[in-house]
């Protein structure tokens, strides 16, 4: 069926109009909605990361705490058998860790240190456990001690008949060999959700010495759930993977009662929880609640009284800690008001649609009247009625210029009518001619026609007069568009050669051509043979590339084996180096062996101005900056390898000269866990990375692989280093001040009276206390004392000389050793000193906390003591006296 042109336009008007607005409508809110259910999703993960972040960032310490004391007891820096500095050591490290409640160290023959929060006898106090194990005794002492560890009552418990080795702990850490985490449980003291993480304690051959063990509460967690803001109605909450809910934002409803009285609590499974909507987001997870797992995250929705919600659950990546975050989130917090956007958008678009389809009507009968009088004009022309005349009229200019066309097209046809009579009769006589013609050449070359070369016979001109059918598949001619004229390729006057030939699909062909003379019609002429042979020249040349591309892979293999065998070489002497000066000289010795390119270095961060610093160059100096900021290489700021071909891409690195414009660039980080250690940049010239020679021993792959493999040696080799010197500087230097810890005065006191014995020399001991420290704390917060703690450890260390040492001996008391002075010199020294506290101005947070006073007490190697306790005691004394005597002078033995 057939339509006019008035309804076909009417009709595809109110079609399209229809179908844009719809399309446009529907996508736009299809579309929108996606992309705020993808940022939810978004705000789902980043809420998740968060929560991860902030939870294994509360609960490291822990662990530190545990390895950092593993790695001291096994190099015997503190040891299980001095009680009372494994004591001291546990204590520092509560002070450290607020999120602590104990640490503790058992040991196979049933002793037990225990350090821990206490708040029975004294608000914010401690409590020590000692359990000592003799060949025919055992005892059980117990210390109270204050907020300042100051100590204020010891008992002995003989009933006590704690055994650490019978404890979970204590047994789960010995057979694994190695750190463990027990399952969340309700602390029995603290009614609070925590922890225990412990590990062993391995000496020569694996033999156990013990298992350090540390509490740690994660009531923290929840109280960062309950600030968390998930859109206006989500919440946030943690399950173990045993399906207990260990952190949610009302902390009250982690307890469970595990009896009668409601004294005992256990974790409140997530389908015991006082929470409806936690309960049905877990239940779409569709999961067991004991014993689920996860391995990446799961999003989920449910609907809960009529409205949908969307969660997610995600797994800690970390599998010691087997926890699941899960988060839930209405679908009307982010969708809402895109849904009553939606009827004000159809609305506008129906209102819309009429004003269009009205104007489309008008302009459809505008086109449809003068193209229906335009139709039966060309029925009348199709019936050869030329005489009538075409005067339809209209607005539009592309219409009245058709009907001028068409009446000047019948005028032209009348007279195309009686030429083509005449030309038709002349056709006609010339068909007949070319018939007889026809049959006279196909007898005389019938032979040819049927050769499977290709042949082409020219005349003396070298037009072609005859060309039989094999040549014209070879070339894809027409014989009627070629005869009479001249080849598209020249040819040679006799003999054979080899030419490339274009075919009428313009693709290229190689053939080989025959040239002899012949006579053709009485006339000399030349008969031109050809023959395709372009595949096997094809097949020649795909041999010799395989050939070429052999020669140079095994050339870089053998190349590539070389050079690993180098990198593992300098991997071993990496492994046995103790200082950075060592790892630079290795470097510095095989950079140019690795890498024979044209320019090389190996650049190093500096971590307090931030700066890369050339450390190693080997090749052409001068075609990298000697320093550059970390913003100045597009490697380091997307931290991953970046290759730069100068004949493809000119964005440089800004340390890298922009006129170097014929070499090819390889920037690689040196990266740690710990961040980016340095920097490895090499250049080469052209041929290099995209194009080798077969001489190159460098091509993209290889050259990057060895790269990333010399990275990641150099920066394993400068993490070990630096790894040493960080726990020797636990070892001697206390965490607030930067001073030397009690530890080490206690050895370098002791090296100094030898020194000082052989010599005849003399030793000047000072040790200072703050007056009132207390009253500080109370009123401005312990923040504010360790400020003051560190701001007096700075004059302290600002006042002493080369070769004197400042201690912090302990809370707010301090010790200085001077080496060669005398008593009456070190009585000037402390005068001086506290002359200088009592000048100075501290502050914290922009409040002037005024000025300090402090106590000293001097003693002095040989006249009050030869050994390091009893100096030690006399400047204790002296100390008193000056606390006796009003506070705020320097107080001597002799005084």
């Amino acid at each position: 069926m057939k339509l006019s042109i008035k309804w076909v336009l009417i009709g595809g008007f109110l079609g399209l109009l229809l179908l844009s607005i719809t399309t446009i409508l529907a996508s736009s809110y299809l579309t929108s909605e996606k992309i705020l259910q993808g940022h939810a999703k978004d705000i789902m993960e980043n809420i998740a990361t968060l929560t991860v972040q902030e939870s294994q960032g509360y609960l490291n310490p822990a662990r530190s705490a545990v390895q950092l004391t593993q790695r001291l007891a096994r190099s015997e820096v503190i040891k299980s058998e001095d009680k009372g500095l494994m004591e001291r050591y546990f204590y520092e490290q509560l002070s450290l860790y607020p999120q602590i409640s104990g640490i503790y160290f058992g040991n196979p023959k049933g002793e037990f240190t225990f350090v821990m929060r206490n708040n029975s006898k004294f608000e914010g106090g401690y409590r020590t456990k000692l359990i000592t194990v003799n060949e025919n005794s055992r005892t059980v002492e117990l210390i109270w001690k204050d907020a300042r560890q100051q100590e204020f009552l010891r008992e002995f418990d003989q009933e006590d008949a704690y055994d650490p080795r019978q404890r979970p702990w204590y047994i789960d850490a010995k057979k694994n060999g190695k750190l463990i985490w027990t399952r969340p449980y309700i602390f029995y003291t603290s009614q609070k959700p925590g922890l225990t993480v412990a590990s062993p304690v391995l000496r020569n051959e694996g033999v156990i010495h013990g298992v350090i063990g540390v509490d740690i509460e994660i009531d923290e967690i929840s109280n960062f759930l309950s600030k968390l803001k998930v859109g206006k109605n989500g919440q946030a909450f943690i399950l173990s993977r045993h399906g207990d809910v260990i952190a949610f934002p009302d902390m009250k409803k982690l307890r469970h009662p595990t009896g009668e009285g409601n004294t005992t609590f256990r974790l409140t499974k997530i389908n015991e929880l006082d929470s409806v909507l936690s309960q049905k987001a877990f239940a779409s997870l569709e999961r067991p609640v004991e014993n689920f797992d996860l391995v990446k995250p799961v999003f989920t929705s449910f609907i809960h009284e009529g409205e949908n919600y969307h969660a997610m659950f995600t797994p800690f990546e970390s599998r010691q800690w087997p926890w699941v975050i899960g988060i839930y989130l209405p679908e009307n917090d982010y969708l809402g008001p895109i849904k009553k956007n939606r009827l004000f958008n159809i609305y506008l678009g129906l209102g819309i649609a009429a004003f269009a389809t009205l104007i489309g009507l008008l302009i459809a009968r505008s086109i449809a009247r003068p193209m229906k009088a335009l139709q039966e004009e060309a029925h009348a022309i199709k019936s050869f009625k030329l005489g009538s005349i075409f005067q339809e009229k209209s607005f539009i200019k592309e219409i009245q210029d058709t009907t001028q066309s068409f009446s000047q097209m019948k005028i032209g046809l009348e007279e195309s009518k009686k030429k083509n009579d005449e030309l038709t009769e002349g056709l006609e006589k010339q068909a007949e001619l070319l018939r007889k013609k026809e049959l006279q050449l196909r007898a005389s070359f019938s032979s040819l026609l049927n050769f499977s070369d290709a042949l082409i016979v020219l005349d003396e001109t070298h037009h072609v007069c005859f060309i039989n059918p094999a040549a014209e598949i070879l070339l894809k001619i027409n014989p009627t568009n070629i005869l009479g004229k001249p080849l598209p390729f020249e040819t040679r006057e006799n003999g054979k050669t080899e030419i490339k030939i274009t075919t009428g699909s313009e693709t290229t062909l190689t053939a080989e051509m025959s040239v002899v003379g012949i006579e053709w019609e009485g006339q000399k002429a030349q008969l031109v043979s050809l023959r395709d042979i372009s595949e096997q020249k094809q097949a020649e040349k795909s041999l010799n590339e395989s050939n070429r591309i052999l020669k140079k892979t095994v050339f870089e293999l053998a190349q590539r084996e070389k050079q690993l065998k180098s990198i593992s070489k300098m991997a071993e002497f990496f492994q046995v180096c103790t200082t950075e000066k060592e790892v630079m000289k290795i470097i510095s010795q095989n950079m140019e062996l690795l890498f024979p390119v044209d320019a090389g270095a190996v650049y190093l961060l500096d971590k307090s101005s931030r700066i890369f610093s050339c450390i190693h160059t080997w090749g052409n100096p001068g075609l990298s900056l000697n320093s550059f900021p970390p913003e100045q290489c597009w490697a380091l700021k997307k931290d991953q390898p970046y290759v730069v071909i100068a004949e493809k891409s000119r964005l440089l690195c800004e340390h890298v000269k922009d006129e170097l414009s014929s070499h090819d660039f390889l920037c690689l980080p040196i990266s740690s866990h710990q961040g980016q250690l340095g920097l490895l940049h090499l250049q080469l010239k052209h041929p290099g990375l995209e194009n080798p020679t077969e001489s190159s021993a460098l091509s993209a792959n290889s050259l990057r692989e060895l790269g990333v493999a010399a990275a990641e040696h150099i920066a394993l080799a400068l993490t070990n280093v630096r790894l040493q010197e960080e726990l020797h500087a636990l070892a001697i230097l206390d965490p607030l001040t930067g001073l030397y810890n009690r530890r080490y005065m206690q050895e370098y006191l002791e090296q100094e009276i030898s020194r000082a014995a052989r010599i005849q020399g003399s030793i000047g001991i000072v040790l200072l206390d703050i007056d009132h420290f207390k009253k500080l704390n109370d009123h401005y917060g312990h923040d504010a004392g360790d400020k003051v703690l560190e701001r007096l450890a700075s004059v302290l260390q600002s006042q002493i000389r080369e070769g004197d040492i400042c201690c912090r001996y302990g809370g707010e008391e301090f010790l200085l050793i001077l080496p060669g002075s005398g008593y009456q010199a070190t009585m000037e020294r402390a005068e001086t000193l506290r002359k200088v506290v009592s000048q100075t101005q501290f502050h914290y947070e922009g409040t002037n906390l005024g000025s300090l006073t402090i106590s000293l007490g001097v003693s002095a190697y040989p006249k009050y003591g030869n050994s390091s306790e009893t100096l030690i005691r006399a400047a204790d004394q002296s100390m008193y006296e000056a606390k006796v005597k009003g506070r705020n002078l320097v107080q001597g033995q002799n005084a």
